[in-house]
């Protein structure tokens, strides 16, 4: 009968005896599991990626515009006294029309396009069919 690999003396070398059970129950799990866990595994990285780059400097400058800051004293809290100067200043009032006008005219534009291009694909491209649109 060959020998085990494994031993029973309580530590050889440095190794634990239940090492290789410890070992056997973790690798023994299903296929699902195991191919869960590689998925995760990749998607882990880019998930902090986003919470580091993305989220946290997001969820700062939110906290940072509820504060007074001029960057060489401590950030005092005012609460939404900033947005209330900004809603009564007139130059933003305007820039606020100005790009809402914006927005509105290219999505219609945009809308118009796609609708073009669709009839124009389903072989409708007739100036009567543009025409109508």
């Amino acid at each position: 009968m060959p020998s085990s690999p494994y031993t029973t003396d309580p530590e050889l070398n440095g190794v634990p005896a239940h090492a290789p059970s410890v070992a056997r129950r973790f690798w023994h799990v299903g296929f699902r599991r195991r191919t869960q866990l590689c998925g995760e595994a990749f998607v882990l990285p880019t998930l902090l990626f986003f919470a580091v780059f993305k989220y946290w400097p997001m969820l700062w400058a939110m906290g940072l515009s509820l504060t007074s800051y001029d960057m060489v004293s401590e950030p005092r809290f005012v609460g939404l006294e900033n947005y209330q100067s900004l809603a009564a200043d007139p130059i933003f009032q305007v820039t606020l029309v100005n790009t809402l006008v914006y927005i509105g005219e290219n999505g219609r534009h945009t809308f118009r396009a796609k609708k073009l291009g669709d009839a124009a694909a389903a072989g409708d491209a007739s100036p009567a069919a543009a025409a109508s649109l």
